[in-house]
């Protein structure tokens, strides 16, 4: 596959599609794991993913703990900020809610910082 040089999120991709692959991070929701890892360990398709992704995983679990790592790191955890769901841009996702408090640690997410912001508006 051709680098473009962009870093790019995307959401809801296998962890063997090229566009997660090659993705910045890659966001899981439960929707996606509960239609295409029926009947695998959550851990083990997280660990599918940190080895096969070249940038920050997250999973999401709506308002519980989501996980988050990069390739070769210990999984982290998080739980997302309580938000009003009339105001989330990403409908079933609490993207908005995770991102600041994972991408604004310092280290190897830092470059993440201010994404969150970075990102164009959803249509609703």
């Amino acid at each position: 596959m051709r680098r473009i040089g962009k870093p790019y999120v995307t959401l809801d991709c296998r962890y063997d599609d090229p566009i997660a692959i090659n993705a910045a991070a890659v966001v899981i929701s439960h929707e996606l794991r509960d239609q295409a890892y029926v009947d695998r360990d959550l851990e083990d398709v997280f660990l599918n993913y940190q080895a096969a992704c070249t940038g920050l995983v997250i999973f999401t679990f709506g308002s519980d703990h989501a996980w988050y790592a990069r390739a070769g790191e210990a999984r982290r955890t998080h739980v997302p900020y309580k938000i009003d769901p009339s105001t989330q841009r990403l409908p079933g996702i609490p993207f908005e809610a995770l991102s600041p408090t994972v991408c604004s640690k310092t280290g190897p997410t830092k470059r993440f910082s201010n994404l969150h912001q970075r990102l164009p508006p959803a249509s609703v």
